[in-house]
Protein backbone atom coordinates (compact mmCIF):
# COMPACT_ATOMS: atom_id res chain seq x y z
CA UNK A 1 0.00 0.00 0.00
CA UNK A 2 1.64 3.45 -0.76
CA UNK A 3 0.60 6.46 1.33
CA UNK A 4 -1.77 9.13 -0.06
CA UNK A 5 1.17 12.14 1.09
CA UNK A 6 3.15 13.05 -0.84
CA UNK A 7 6.54 14.16 -0.25
CA UNK A 8 7.21 18.18 -0.55
CA UNK A 9 11.12 18.55 -0.88
CA UNK A 10 13.30 21.21 0.83
CA UNK A 11 15.66 22.59 -2.17
CA UNK A 12 18.84 23.89 -1.27
CA UNK A 13 17.00 27.61 -2.08
CA UNK A 14 14.30 27.22 -0.16
CA UNK A 15 16.09 26.26 3.01
CA UNK A 16 18.56 29.25 2.79
CA UNK A 17 15.75 31.94 2.00
CA UNK A 18 12.67 31.08 3.69
CA UNK A 19 13.05 28.57 6.35
CA UNK A 20 9.37 29.07 7.55
CA UNK A 21 8.33 27.72 4.79
CA UNK A 22 10.79 25.06 4.43
CA UNK A 23 10.07 23.60 7.89
CA UNK A 24 6.93 24.08 8.09
CA UNK A 25 6.64 20.74 9.10
CA UNK A 26 8.72 19.02 11.34
CA UNK A 27 9.81 14.77 11.54
CA UNK A 28 8.87 13.45 14.74
CA UNK A 29 12.12 13.49 15.58
CA UNK A 30 12.43 17.00 15.82
CA UNK A 31 10.37 19.34 18.33
CA UNK A 32 10.20 22.68 17.28
CA UNK A 33 12.84 25.06 16.02
CA UNK A 34 13.80 28.55 15.83
CA UNK A 35 16.10 31.01 14.17
CA UNK A 36 19.20 32.19 15.86
CA UNK A 37 20.52 34.46 13.39
CA UNK A 38 20.26 35.20 10.08
CA UNK A 39 22.50 38.15 9.84
CA UNK A 40 25.84 35.98 9.45
CA UNK A 41 23.88 34.33 5.90
CA UNK A 42 22.69 37.83 4.91
CA UNK A 43 26.49 39.35 4.60
CA UNK A 44 27.41 35.69 2.85
CA UNK A 45 25.01 34.40 -0.36
CA UNK A 46 26.72 31.15 0.64
CA UNK A 47 25.76 31.08 4.00
CA UNK A 48 22.36 29.51 5.16
CA UNK A 49 20.66 30.93 8.23
CA UNK A 50 21.70 29.89 11.52
CA UNK A 51 18.62 27.62 13.59
CA UNK A 52 18.23 25.81 17.04
CA UNK A 53 16.37 22.67 16.86
CA UNK A 54 15.25 20.81 19.38
CA UNK A 55 16.00 16.96 18.89
CA UNK A 56 14.83 13.56 20.80
CA UNK A 57 12.05 12.30 22.91
CA UNK A 58 12.38 11.26 25.87
CA UNK A 59 16.21 12.47 25.58
CA UNK A 60 15.76 15.92 24.29
CA UNK A 61 18.49 18.28 23.18
CA UNK A 62 18.76 21.67 21.56
CA UNK A 63 21.36 21.69 18.39
CA UNK A 64 22.50 24.36 16.49
CA UNK A 65 23.02 23.87 13.26
CA UNK A 66 22.75 25.49 9.61
CA UNK A 67 19.48 25.31 7.69
CA UNK A 68 20.91 23.32 5.41
CA UNK A 69 21.98 21.05 7.80
CA UNK A 70 18.33 20.56 8.96
CA UNK A 71 16.99 20.47 5.07
CA UNK A 72 19.27 17.60 5.03
CA UNK A 73 18.44 15.38 8.06
CA UNK A 74 14.71 15.73 6.91
CA UNK A 75 14.98 15.02 3.21
CA UNK A 76 17.33 11.44 3.98
CA UNK A 77 14.57 11.07 6.56
CA UNK A 78 11.55 11.42 4.89
CA UNK A 79 11.16 7.37 3.63
CA UNK A 80 11.98 5.82 6.94
CA UNK A 81 15.57 6.30 8.22
CA UNK A 82 15.33 8.98 11.33
CA UNK A 83 17.48 10.91 14.28
CA UNK A 84 17.76 9.45 17.66
CA UNK A 85 19.18 11.05 20.75
CA UNK A 86 21.56 9.12 23.26
CA UNK A 87 23.70 10.06 26.27
CA UNK A 88 27.34 9.22 26.91
CA UNK A 89 25.60 8.35 30.86
CA UNK A 90 29.15 9.98 32.16
CA UNK A 91 28.83 10.37 35.34
CA UNK A 92 29.18 13.82 35.38
CA UNK A 93 27.78 16.60 32.88
CA UNK A 94 26.01 13.63 30.87
CA UNK A 95 26.37 14.33 26.83
CA UNK A 96 23.08 14.62 24.87
CA UNK A 97 24.09 13.80 21.53
CA UNK A 98 22.19 13.26 17.97
CA UNK A 99 22.69 10.31 15.72
CA UNK A 100 21.30 9.55 12.36
CA UNK A 101 19.30 6.24 12.46
CA UNK A 102 19.62 3.97 9.40
CA UNK A 103 16.28 1.52 8.87
CA UNK A 104 17.75 -1.90 9.28
CA UNK A 105 20.85 -1.21 9.21
CA UNK A 106 21.75 0.05 13.23
CA UNK A 107 25.43 -0.81 12.62
CA UNK A 108 25.36 2.02 10.70
CA UNK A 109 24.00 4.53 12.93
CA UNK A 110 26.32 7.71 12.79
CA UNK A 111 26.65 11.43 14.81
CA UNK A 112 25.43 13.34 12.80
CA UNK A 113 28.12 15.46 13.42
CA UNK A 114 30.19 13.36 11.27
CA UNK A 115 27.69 13.94 8.09
CA UNK A 116 28.04 17.69 8.71
CA UNK A 117 31.93 17.36 8.68
CA UNK A 118 31.76 14.93 5.63
CA UNK A 119 33.96 12.60 7.73
CA UNK A 120 35.96 10.19 5.92
CA UNK A 121 37.13 6.82 7.10
CA UNK A 122 39.07 6.82 10.37
CA UNK A 123 38.10 10.54 10.68
CA UNK A 124 36.41 11.36 14.13
CA UNK A 125 34.57 14.56 14.65
CA UNK A 126 34.30 16.72 17.68
CA UNK A 127 33.36 20.17 18.77
CA UNK A 128 35.69 23.32 19.28
CA UNK A 129 33.85 24.69 21.61
CA UNK A 130 30.02 24.29 22.54
CA UNK A 131 28.89 20.72 22.19
CA UNK A 132 25.60 21.54 21.28
CA UNK A 133 26.88 23.76 18.20
CA UNK A 134 27.24 21.50 15.00
CA UNK A 135 27.95 24.50 12.23
CA UNK A 136 31.18 23.60 10.57
CA UNK A 137 32.72 26.58 12.10
CA UNK A 138 32.31 24.31 15.05
CA UNK A 139 33.13 21.33 14.23
CA UNK A 140 36.78 19.63 13.85
CA UNK A 141 38.29 16.73 12.16
CA UNK A 142 40.79 14.31 13.38
CA UNK A 143 42.36 10.51 12.84
CA UNK A 144 40.54 7.74 14.61
CA UNK A 145 40.95 4.08 13.76
CA UNK A 146 37.24 3.08 14.72
CA UNK A 147 35.40 5.05 12.24
CA UNK A 148 35.71 2.60 8.75
CA UNK A 149 33.15 4.34 6.72
CA UNK A 150 32.92 7.66 4.88
CA UNK A 151 29.45 9.60 6.46
CA UNK A 152 29.05 10.80 3.47
CA UNK A 153 29.18 7.90 1.22
CA UNK A 154 27.43 5.93 3.97
CA UNK A 155 24.70 8.45 3.81
CA UNK A 156 24.34 7.87 0.17
CA UNK A 157 24.09 4.22 0.32
CA UNK A 158 21.22 4.00 2.82
CA UNK A 159 19.45 6.54 1.21
CA UNK A 160 19.33 4.89 -2.35
CA UNK A 161 18.81 1.70 -0.79
CA UNK A 162 15.48 2.91 1.19
CA UNK A 163 14.35 4.26 -2.20
CA UNK A 164 15.09 0.96 -4.39
CA UNK A 165 13.29 -1.31 -1.06
CA UNK A 166 10.32 0.95 -1.12
CA UNK A 167 10.07 0.94 -4.73
CA UNK A 168 10.00 -2.43 -5.33
CA UNK A 169 7.76 -3.07 -2.43
CA UNK A 170 5.45 -0.65 -3.70
CA UNK A 171 5.20 1.62 -0.47
CA UNK A 172 6.83 4.90 -1.62
CA UNK A 173 4.35 7.84 -1.23
CA UNK A 174 1.87 8.74 -4.11
CA UNK A 175 3.05 11.00 -6.91
CA UNK A 176 6.81 10.26 -5.19
CA UNK A 177 9.62 10.83 -7.97
CA UNK A 178 12.49 8.78 -7.07
CA UNK A 179 14.71 11.16 -9.64
CA UNK A 180 13.46 14.26 -8.60
CA UNK A 181 14.54 13.14 -4.47
CA UNK A 182 17.49 11.81 -5.35
CA UNK A 183 18.54 14.64 -7.28
CA UNK A 184 17.65 16.95 -4.59
CA UNK A 185 19.71 14.69 -1.93
CA UNK A 186 22.97 15.78 -4.71
CA UNK A 187 22.00 19.28 -4.59
CA UNK A 188 22.00 19.40 -0.58
CA UNK A 189 24.88 17.52 -0.37
CA UNK A 190 26.82 20.02 -2.84
CA UNK A 191 25.21 22.90 -0.99
CA UNK A 192 26.71 21.96 2.30
CA UNK A 193 29.95 21.57 0.87
CA UNK A 194 29.79 24.82 -0.18
CA UNK A 195 29.01 25.68 2.94
CA UNK A 196 31.72 24.05 5.01
CA UNK A 197 34.19 26.05 2.88
CA UNK A 198 32.68 29.47 3.37
CA UNK A 199 32.70 28.77 7.19
CA UNK A 200 36.79 27.42 7.02
CA UNK A 201 37.75 29.94 4.11
CA UNK A 202 40.62 31.81 5.92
Amino acid sequence: MTSTVPIDLITPALAKTDPEAAFRYLPPWATTWTLVDAEEAAQDPRLSPTIAVVLGKKMRVSITMTSLQLALLIHCTALGHSVATNSNHAKFNPRIYAKFIFRDAAKDNTPIGRLFAAAEEREAVNTLDNCSDLRPVNLAKSFEVRPKKDAIELLRHHVIRLVRERGLGGTLPDGFSAQAYLANLEDLLQALEEEREAYLAP
